[in-house]
């Protein structure tokens, strides 16, 4: 909740009539769990105080609860009780500046308004507004862009980790295999995704093919390296008989 601090007395000139006039300011200050308010600049331009009304104007109902507060920490320094619709009418506004804010608006921005002090004199209720301007700039990082799903879907990594658990004898990609990545396969617009995927089955199965080649002259070799002679077209027949029937 804002806190609205006792007045501070001054005498100032008037800058048209220059007669010596009594100011009465209201510092005020905002708590940090109060919420600006805000109104955005779509072109570079300069803050003027009609951009402060408008932002009350789609903001009236905090205002008003704003300008209710202070009548009600303020009462006792005025004559007479008065009503947030009697104030309305003569109030002003302006921005406060500081060498760290500037006048002028160089963007798209959002700019956040906090009131700073209310100042009363001569008959006007002029509230001081503080402002802090917010660039409105996009930032799309590169590297989180969604990729293509029907290329994501079958990644690079799957397919190597698949040929791995398809060789139990040696965890290594034997040298006379071929290895292949989807990128190289060329879409056309009318092939869909049921297309894409038994492509992928069909190669799979020439690598298994290619794998059962692999482990039959591994198991010859070592059949000739421990008995001295090549297995026999013959030998390997019954041999596969024999394993067909035994899984019968």
């Amino acid at each position: 909740m804002p806190i609205i601090h006792p007045p501070q007395y001054t005498k100032i000139t008037h800058p048209q009539t220059r007669a010596i006039e009594a100011c009465y300011t209201f510092r005020v200050t905002m708590d940090e769990s109060d919420d600006p308010i805000s109104f955005l600049v779509e072109e570079p331009s300069p803050l003027v105080s009609s951009m402060i009304a408008s932002c009350l104007e789609e903001n009236l109902s905090w205002w008003e609860d704003f300008l209710h507060l202070f009548l009600e920490r303020s009462s006792k320094f005025f004559s007479k009780a008065y009503t947030v619709q009697q104030l309305l009418p003569i109030i002003t506004h302006t921005f406060a500046m500081s060498n760290a804010t500037s006048d002028t608006v160089s963007g798209p921005s959002t700019i956040l308004l906090s009131p700073k002090s209310i100042q009363i004199r001569g008959g006007t209720f002029c509230v001081c507004w503080e402002h802090e301007c917010e660039s409105l700039v996009i930032d799309i990082p590169v590297g989180t862009l969604p990729v293509d799903p029907e290329i994501s879907e079958f990644s690079e990594p799957t397919e190597f980790a698949a040929l791995s658990e398809l060789d139990p004898l040696d965890p290594s990609v034997p040298v006379e295999m071929e290895e292949f990545s989807l990128q190289e396969i060329p879409l056309s617009s009318t092939e869909n995704a049921a297309k894409l995927h038994d492509r992928q089955r069909a190669k799979e199965a020439r690598l298994k093919a290619k794998l059962a080649i692999y482990r039959a002259q591994t198991e010859m070799n070592e059949y000739y390296d421990k008995y001295g002679t090549d297995l026999s077209d013959s030998d390997a027949s019954d041999s596969d008989t024999e394993s067909v029937s035994s899984r019968k």
